[in-house]
């Protein structure tokens, strides 16, 4: 066994992989809870961040992951080559899928208990260690929901050394569908997290700034080269030299440059059936395109759970 070698093709992946997500990477083991069978953490609040959990929006491929510019109030040049990709090319291309945004919600936890299917290796995480949990935006939901109803009992869940967990159940019947899962708060006791408080107290104080993780707070100038280039990508993919046809109101045809100034972005698209009232509405389907760019997804979310 050559593993020298081995070592050296490791070395490069995680390099790589530093670099898909920022220079400092993160500060801790990153798990997500990929495989059906039930996680359960305990959630830290982040002092420095004043919070628990972020939400990430990215562009992401097998090799890159950057920042959506969206996550810092500005008009997002990939968003916009998208969405104009989508207009010459139509929704079937398949665009969307390959170089959407998508939502991810990052917390640190951590972990309590798990069933066999994750953390078989020697290297992984253990019962007791602090990690960042990423995971999906329906769970990012469902922890919102569960830390705003969870009313005078919120202590319970943060404030103290011994608490109450949380379990992340993921299920999928069929491979070809999308997975499924469900947030809930331990329902048979509490946890204790370190020995003694003090520890407890002291390792909350020390918790990096959430806002940093993966991702930083503020735009960098590395950040937004990615995001050129990956801009670039996607025109070169989907929209060099394409040319609009012509409708049948005008015999002139709209060249990508005058596309591409039209004001057309995914922040604008809103599926007309997508409102109270309508076909699809109560029908929400967690990482469908039409869901993720409407701008009723979250009503729509209540009302198919019943809650709205």
């Amino acid at each position: 066994m050559d593993l020298s070698k081995l070592q050296s093709i490791v070395a490069k992946e995680v390099e790589e992989e530093k670099a898909n997500y920022g220079k400092d990477y993160s500060s801790y083991p990153i798990v997500y809870p990929g495989e059906n069978g039930k996680l359960t953490v305990r959630l830290l609040y982040c002092e420095k961040f004043s919070g628990v959990q972020r939400k990430l929006v990215r562009h992401t491929t097998e090799k890159q992951k950057v920042p959506c510019m969206q996550m810092y109030g500005e008009d997002c040049p990939i968003c916009k080559a998208v969405s104009n990709a989508e207009t010459l090319k139509g929704k079937e291309s398949g665009v969307f899928k390959k170089y959407g945004w998508k939502v991810r919600g990052i917390c640190y936890a951590v972990i309590d208990s798990y069933d066999p299917v994750y953390f078989k290796g020697k290297d992984d995480p253990k019962r007791g260690d602090i990690v960042v949990l990423m995971y999906p935006k329906m769970v990012y939901n469902e922890i919102n929901n569960i830390l705003l109803n969870a009313g005078e009992h919120l202590d319970n869940l943060l404030a103290y050394n011994t608490g109450s967990p949380i379990v992340i159940e993921r299920s999928q019947k069929q491979s070809n569908q999308p997975p499924q899962y469900k947030v809930s708060v331990y329902p048979y006791g509490t946890s204790k997290i370190f020995e003694d408080d003090k520890t407890w107290e002291e390792t909350l104080a020390s918790l990096p700034n959430l806002g940093d993780e993966l991702i930083p707070a503020l735009p960098t100038e590395e950040m937004r080269e990615k995001v050129r280039a990956f801009t670039d990508t996607v025109n070169q993919e989907y929209i060099k030299d394409a040319v609009v046809n012509p409708t049948p109101e005008t015999s002139s045809t709209r060249t990508v440059s005058q596309l591409a100034t039209s004001g057309v972005t995914t922040q604008e698209t809103k599926c007309d059936q997508c409102a109270p009232g309508k076909d699809c509405f109560g029908h929400h389907v967690e990482d469908k395109n039409e869901c993720l760019t409407c701008l009723e997804e979250d009503l729509c979310i209540k009302a198919t759970k019943g809650t709205a």
